[in-house]
């Protein structure tokens, strides 16, 4: 651009150039007989003679059309026409100062403008230049101004700058991290934002992500390629690092590729049986398996913004809660949290996993009651919450997950009795409700589960005598009922016949009487495996059922196949 001397000495040049061609132009004109100054400065004479006085002031006698010289001379001249020469010479030397005189002042005006067009005024002093170029329009190219001027390349802006979301120190990795991580890790459970990760410097948030930023060669390959990222793929990353500082990762028994350079779905042992597996379409995490390897601490929320199908995280010392954000994981197909210190209740959220098929939280110090929610899982196959604090009822809504194969309740403190909606699962093989505090009888009902093959109900205050429909299983291998106030002869139910349980291979029951004098046992049981009486079994060799089962007899307190007339059985 050009400094305000410059432009001065430009305009100055130009009124130069312009006056020399006016008085070029005025001396042609008289050479041709032309009046300039009536046309241009108004004046009132138009004579030829006032026009040879004007030449004459400039040093040029005008000529005829013939080229020769005007025949008219001063010293031809009367003395009439010298009088009237003098006030009309001075009449033309004025109209002459007067055309000077506006010269000057056009000058003078621009340079009192000057300083002026030097702050920004040059698009409304340049008729060249467009007017209407707004300080945020691109500026114009140098072929829209004229070439005398240097033309404005850019105009300042006044818009408020925004204010940096990272630290000042971030590197363009790390905001570039941020910037995928924030809009998911800022909503619900973790409601992270920017300070979390710049605060401390110890901080697991600030640490993991300085890791990813400044030493994790596969983040800064993945930022740096042109294909677009996956926003899941950096944040499982994230999460799996922020899950191996968290919980010990130096001292798991297995690292698993942890922490290299590795991608995430490589964080296995070889043969992808344990460790984390992906889905190869998408290279985001399908399987999360670190069962058995030492993780101690709290359990992580940050887990909740994966999508696994399979998390197996049992056998850990793992505290904690299971959080109600667990029904945002809709692609969980195995949840395996036993054997931990987890605590805290079953959310009711969990009615929200259509698709999980399996659910271990036994041994995992949970109380509270089994949400009825978890008739909602129609996927469900495997349910187990053994050895917890757990008390309430068995919920019948169970009976709505027709697909369930396995059902273990034990070593609770449920109570109420046994829903009789169980028995329209008919693909169950394994149904576990001992060690609780259930009543009432055995539900016939459950003589409709035709493939169930082990059958738990010992250590309850069950009462009655075992429904005939049992007698149906005959897919059994493993009934107990001892320790339970189920009473009677279980021989025409269960003993009679030389092929009724062809798999039977353990039947336990109170087949021995009580210790005190007198007493009788609960059952009668030729065909169990194993004899009980309170706290105290005896294995037994399967006995001959004589009179088809009909009769026993007491012999030495204890029961003997007899023809006799049966005894009543307390």
């Amino acid at each position: 651009a050009r400094s305000p001397g410059q432009i001065r000495e430009a305009v100055q040049e130009q009124m130069n150039t312009r006056y020399r061609r006016m008085m070029e132009e005025m001396v042609r004109q008289q050479r041709t007989g032309a009046n300039y100054y009536a046309n241009n400065c108004d004046a009132a004479d138009t004579t030829h003679v006032a026009n040879i006085a004007v030449a004459e002031e400039i040093g040029s006698i005008p000529s005829d059309h013939d080229g020769h010289t005007d025949p008219t001379s001063r010293d031809d001249r009367n003395k009439d026409d010298e009088v009237e020469e003098i006030p009309r010479r001075w009449i033309h030397v004025a109209g002459t100062l007067l055309c000077l005189l506006i010269v000057v002042m056009i000058v003078l005006f621009v340079l009192v403008m000057l300083p002026s067009l030097s702050n920004g005024g040059l698009n409304n002093a340049e008729s060249n230049v467009d007017s209407t170029i707004s300080p945020t329009d691109n500026p114009a190219s140098p072929s829209a101004f004229p070439s005398s001027l240097a033309p404005v390349t850019s105009m300042p802006t006044h818009q408020p700058t925004q204010s940096p979301t990272t630290l000042p120190t971030d590197t363009p990795l790390k905001t570039k991290i941020l910037n995928v991580l924030l809009p998911i890790l800022g909503g619900p459970p973790t409601y992270m934002n920017s300070t979390d990760f710049e605060e401390d410097s110890d901080s697991i948030p600030f640490r993991v992500l300085d890791w990813m930023a400044n030493v994790d060669k596969w983040t800064s390959q993945t930022f740096n390629n042109d294909a677009p990222i996956i926003a899941q793929q950096i944040v499982d990353r994230y999460a799996l690092a922020y899950m191996y500082e968290s919980m010990g990762g130096p001292d798991w028994t297995e690292q698993f590729n942890f922490m290299t350079d590795d991608g995430v779905c490589d964080w296995n042992d070889g043969t992808y049986t344990a460790g984390i597996q992906c889905r190869n379409s998408e290279n985001v995490v399908d399987d999360v398996n670190l069962g058995e390897n030492n993780l101690v601490g709290s359990f992580p929320t940050i887990i909740y913004h994966m999508q696994p199908t399979r998390i197996f995280l049992f056998n850990n010392d793992i505290v904690g809660t299971i959080s109600t954000w667990i029904g945002m994981m809709h692609e969980l197909t195995e949840f395996w949290l036993d054997g931990t210190s987890m605590g805290g209740t079953i959310p009711t959220e969990i009615g929200n996993l259509v698709n999980l098929m399996s659910l271990g939280l036994y041994d995992a110090n949970l109380e509270g009651t089994i949400p009825t929610e978890v008739g909602n899982m129609t996927s469900l196959a495997l349910f187990w919450t053994s050895n917890n604090d757990l008390i309430g009822t068995i919920p019948s809504e169970l009976g709505r997950a027709t697909k369930l194969y396995s059902i273990n309740l034990s070593g609770s403190s449920l109570s109420g009795a046994i829903p009789t909606e169980l028995g329209e699962l008919t693909k169950m093989r394994y149904l576990y409700v001992d060690r609780n505090s259930l009543i009432g009888q055995v539900p016939s009902e459950l003589g409709n589960l035709s493939r169930l093959q082990w059958l738990f109900l010992k250590d309850n205050a069950l009462t009655g005598t075992l429904p005939s429909e049992i007698g149906q299983l005959t897919a059994l291998t493993y009934l107990d009922i001892h320790r339970t106030y189920v009473h009677g002869n279980l021989d025409p139910i269960m003993c009679t016949g030389t092929n009724n349980f062809p798999k039977l291979v353990d039947f336990w029951s109170d087949c021995i009487p009580e210790s005190f004098e007198g007493s009788l046992s609960r059952t009668v049981c030729s065909c169990c495996t194993t004899c009980c009486s309170g706290s105290s079994c005896v294995p037994q060799e399967a006995q001959p059922v004589e009179c088809e089962g009909r009769c026993v007899a007491c012999a030495d307190n204890v029961y003997m196949p007899t023809c006799e007339e049966c005894p009543t059985v307390n």
